[in-house]
């Protein structure tokens, strides 16, 4: 499915059912939602399971603000965890999906009852030279 977004159409795949806390799965730089297929089927045995493609990846639109940084991101998955009526969740990061998360954790803790980091991206002006 599609949702609004904050700059353009949003792809979402949402399932499972559960009482459990959802989970959102954020991907990669040029990743998109398939990167989660195994993951997904799994934790939507006993839980509902979001992922979705970040503005300009996958089936999602390129943003019509321009923006691509961890805050416009972020607000991406405000977004949809609202449209879909998710008030909490464990949100799941991939390398730039870690950044997302960081920053939507920073943005929203009221919103965030977990965060899980796979791989995530660092800070590269803090790398030795």
């Amino acid at each position: 499915m599609t949702i609004q977004g904050p700059s353009g159409l949003l792809f979402v795949d949402d399932g499972g059912t559960g009482q459990q806390t959802p989970v959102v799965f954020i991907h990669s730089l040029a990743g998109n939602t398939t990167q989660w297929k195994p993951q997904l089927s799994h934790v939507r045995r006993t839980r509902r399971a979001i992922a979705l493609d970040l503005r300009g990846h996958g089936r999602s639109e390129p943003p019509t603000d321009g923006r691509f940084d961890l805050n416009a991101y972020a607000a991406d998955v405000h977004a949809v965890m609202d449209t879909r009526g998710v008030q909490r969740a464990v949100l799941v990061g991939h390398s730039l999906g870690g950044g997302v998360v960081a920053a939507f954790a920073g943005q929203w803790p009221d919103r965030t009852a977990g965060v899980l980091f796979v791989d995530p991206i660092d800070d590269p002006s803090k790398r030795p030279v």
